[in-house]
């Protein structure tokens, strides 16, 4: 993360949570990002520094105007008046660090070979957040490498219950075997 997003974000966070509206404006940035993921070009269209400034805050005006708060067509503006709209994810990954620590909310990213039902879903956020005692989000990734079990990923560490890590330990051990 930039330190660039990082001001910016937690700025916004700190509007966002003074005028109560820290959930609506995440998740309208969420959209917006997931808009600016499936149309690359416009955010390179709104970094355009060959583009004036004014032009480029009309198109946000067009494109979001009616569809956004206010704070974030303005959040949106003042990134591209001061050239960091390059740093949009970064803010909104500041945004959400702030939002998940102020409402208890612990992120966990789950690598597994095969994707988790719905059930093993439920029944693993139920022990994190047991164990945790926070607000489980819990993300899944699919890793065929990873043979069976699971890998998670929560609060900068890395917990790793995977054949594969297994394996890999047996195959050192025995590596260092002498005979």
């Amino acid at each position: 993360m930039t330190e660039k997003g990082k001001v910016y974000g937690l700025s916004l966070y700190n509007l966002a949570k003074e005028e109560s509206l820290s959930l609506e404006i995440m998740n309208q940035i969420d959209s917006i990002k997931k808009i600016f993921n499936e149309n690359p070009m416009y955010l390179k269209l709104l970094s355009l520094t060959s583009l004036p400034k004014a032009e480029r805050c009309q198109l946000l005006d067009e494109s979001l105007g009616n569809h956004v708060q206010k704070y974030i067509l303005n959040f949106l503006k003042l990134l591209i008046e001061n050239g960091a709209i390059g740093d949009f994810s970064d803010c909104i990954e500041a945004y959400r660090s702030a939002y998940y620590k102020d409402n208890n909310i612990l992120s966990v990213i789950c690598v597994s070979a095969y994707p988790l039902t719905g059930n093993q879903t439920e029944k693993l956020k139920g022990k994190l957040e047991a164990h945790t005692g926070k607000s489980i989000v819990l993300a899944s990734k699919v890793e065929p490498d990873v043979i069976g079990g699971i890998r998670l990923f929560m609060d900068g560490k890395s917990y790793d219950g995977t054949i594969a890590s297994r394996l890999k330990e047996k195959k050192k051990i025995l590596s260092e075997t002498v005979l």
